[in-house]
């Protein structure tokens, strides 16, 4: 999708969560999240409170009235009295805390002098307090790379969501309570491409600091707005195709907004039809354009079914024979309208649900909450929250944030120094490796070594796994003696794969690095006379070939090619 197709008026902003490699925030319970031993389940329902300004949030209320019933289980060493709110939490987690503090400092954020733990209220079920405690650490704007970032908080990960059973939902309080770092940018990215770009880089400074690694340790949220209305898209963890997932929202928004002039019409000639049990929905005329095609594979008549879905009600198009029976009058249905049979569980609020966004639709983009699917389209999920969700943390004191943190050298840093020695694909390999400072550390800032060492360990190490060998048996030790052979010239470059191999095939290191050493230059240059004398040869590329096949990886190629020349420019 070029940049010709992106206005000026497309606002793209990212929040990127996360998860910090310590225990958990307001307990000392584990984070590994292994889930070895379930110790018991709790089945609750979550209702709304009124907020600190006398309000319920809309999200909240909208959430309650799905009437869904929520299991979390409990493991061992990973969950408490904290996490159930049956016990005040704890102290905050310093080392979370201090490492929050260091990202916002080395991001140029405003630290405020006092530090406010706030409640956030949360109704779907992954808070089993109905509430996640949070903290905003840093305030910007901050210029970072191509971006403004606007702010930094600390706060609680969520329970992790299991399976669904209709409205019975179960979740693991493993992953609830782990120290979860948000940064927020402003909403002033222009292209999908550039979202992307952007998203990296930030996870690039975060993985500068002590975090988890793996599926799921960090997500994106995307707000997106080609309108005045502002749609936001939670937990996509796909970064490489984050572009794809914007591209199609912004793909919808736009014929969302084709479409309203043509829907003004659909208010004024709606068709209902009840009964005790089911409603029909019949939209005159309306069929073709249910049919026309929003984003991707998805039409927007399956836009329309995802807002009764959400109340796990039957929504259906396919109206049978005797749908007359059904409502005990008679009706007609036109071939060109459009009719939804509505029924099953909680079938008025999703009757409710559906007309309301029928109406909406002479209005363009409902401002939301939308849930990313596989293919990078969305599904409505709930109403945008409001500013009625957030109260304070009674149970916590204000926190006096420290004032000695550190500037670090952050990974972003670090790869355009790297990008100046290596290329471009071979830092990308290496900048999130866990032997990046390794990798640095053996090299000792030569740029030779340093190539050899960003090679070894990547594409030779990936070789060596598709052979079905475990390269986690290698210690840091075989390395650091490998490397120190090749600096002084003991073996060359090219014997590290076989070296490497041969270890993990439990032969004993000294008998390998026999094989290889390196042949002294007085015997490589009686070698390559040998060669000369014996073959008459005298093309320099058919000499180099021949003593290349005799010494094999006992000798540098371009030693080899060095040695020839003078030996022939001696002769001549």
């Amino acid at each position: 999708m070029g940049s010709e197709y992106f206005e000026e008026k497309v606002k793209i902003g990212l929040e990127i969560h996360q998860q910090l490699n310590t225990k958990k925030l307001f307990c000392s319970c584990s984070s590994e999240m292994s889930e070895k031993n379930l110790i018991y389940e709790i089945r609750r329902r979550l209702r709304p409170v009124v907020s600190e300004l006398g309000e319920f949030d809309r999200a909240a209320i909208f959430e309650f009235f799905r009437n869904r019933e929520f299991i979390y289980r409990g493991y061992e060493n990973e969950c408490c009295l904290v996490d159930l709110d049956e016990e005040p939490p704890h102290e905050i987690n310093k080392e979370a805390l201090k490492i929050a503090l260091e990202m916002a400092y080395n991001l140029s954020l405003y630290i405020p002098d006092e530090l406010h733990i706030m409640r956030k209220l949360v109704l779907d079920g992954s808070a089993i307090t109905s509430f996640q405690r949070t903290m905003l650490v840093g305030i910007g704007p901050a210029d970072f790379e191509k971006v403004k970032i606007k702010s930094l908080c600390l706060e609680e990960d969520a329970a992790k969501l299991e399976k669904e059973e209709e409205n019975i939902i179960y979740y693991s309080l493993s992953r609830l309570g782990i120290p979860l770092i948000e940064i927020s940018t402003e909403p002033i990215i222009a292209t999908p491409d550039e979202a992307k770009e952007i998203a990296k880089d930030i996870g690039l400074f975060l993985r500068s600091f002590n975090v988890k690694r793996g599926i799921g340790s960090i997500r994106q949220d995307v707000n997106i707005s080609i309108s005045e209305a502002r749609v936001e898209i939670k937990g996509w963890q796909d970064l490489r195709s984050l572009n794809k997932l914007i591209e199609n929202e912004i793909e919808r928004q736009r014929n969302l907004l084709e479409i309203k002039e043509i829907a003004k019409k659909v208010e004024k000639n709606i068709i209902i039809k009840k009964n005790e049990n089911c409603f029909i929905i019949i939209l005159p005329g309306f069929k073709e354009i249910a049919s026309k095609k929003i984003c991707k594979n998805k039409r927007l008549k399956d836009e329309i079914l995802e807002y009764g879905e959400v109340y796990y009600a039957n929504v259906s198009t396919n109206l049978d024979d005797n749908i007359e029976e059904k409502i005990f009058e008679k009706f007609e249905i036109g071939s060109n309208d459009f009719a939804l049979l509505i029924t099953g569980k909680n079938f008025e609020k999703a009757f409710d649900e559906i007309l309301k966004r029928i109406k909406f639709l002479s209005l363009g983009i409902p401002e939301e909450t939308r849930k990313p699917n596989e293919d990078a389209t969305t599904s409505y999920s709930r109403p945008l929250p409001g500013s009625a969700r957030m109260y304070p943390e009674t149970d916590l004191l204000p926190i006096i944030p420290t004032k000695k943190l550190r500037k670090i050298k952050t990974l972003n840093e670090k790869k355009r120094e790297l990008e100046k020695i290596l290329s471009k694909d071979l830092v990308e390999q290496i900048i999130t490796t866990k032997y990046l400072d390794f990798i640095e550390k053996i090299s000792c800032r030569n740029e030779n070594i340093l190539k050899i060492a960003a090679i070894t360990f990547t594409s030779t190490l990936k070789e060596l796994k598709r052979k079905g060998l475990n390269v986690e048996n290698i210690s840091e030790n075989i390395y650091e003696r490998i490397f120190d052979l090749l600096k002084k010239e003991k073996i060359s470059k090219k014997s590290i794969p076989e070296i490497l191999e041969r270890i993990l095939r439990g032969e004993d290191f000294d008998e390998i690095i026999n094989d290889y050493k390196i042949i002294p230059r007085e015997d490589l240059r009686k070698i390559i006379k040998d060669v000369i004398e014996k073959s008459k040869e005298k093309d320099f590329g058919r000499i180099v070939s021949e003593v290349m096949k005799i010494v094999g990886k006992r000798a540098e190629g371009n030693v080899v090619i060095e040695e020839v020349k003078k030996i022939l420019g001696e002769e001549k």
